[in-house]
């Protein structure tokens, strides 16, 4: 069992070693990853800030705020949850399969973007 706790303590830390080579250097992840950063990255100084992050929260608020009335409702926020599922039922059958989730499984975490 000692093993096993030691090699599983291995693994987290390589794990958490690794995560943070990615977020302190832009220049790993995909080219998609790196346009991304770079888009947030308002003063491309390699660094997010505080401001920079609001920006995009800000953004992503702006988008489901449909009528610019600085509230988002239940309607506006279904609408956007709506127009999401139909972009990803491309079957049109109106359920979702396992593999259509599975092939916008990144889009499923930025929800609301």
């Amino acid at each position: 069992m000692n093993k096993f706790k030691l090699l599983n303590s291995f693994f987290i830390f390589l794990g958490f070693l690794l995560l943070n080579i990615n977020i302190v250097n832009a220049e790993y992840g995909t080219v998609k990853e790196r346009k991304g950063f770079k888009e947030i990255d308002l003063d491309d100084n390699g660094k997010i800030s505080y401001y920079e992050f609001q920006q995009i929260r800000q953004k992503r608020f702006d988008r489901l705020d449909l009528n610019n009335d600085k509230i988002i409702t239940q309607d506006e926020f279904e609408a956007r949850n709506q127009k999401f599922f139909i972009e990803i039922d491309k079957n049109k059958d109106k359920s979702l399969t396992k593999r259509e989730m599975f092939k916008k499984r990144k889009k499923l975490r930025n929800i609301l973007e």
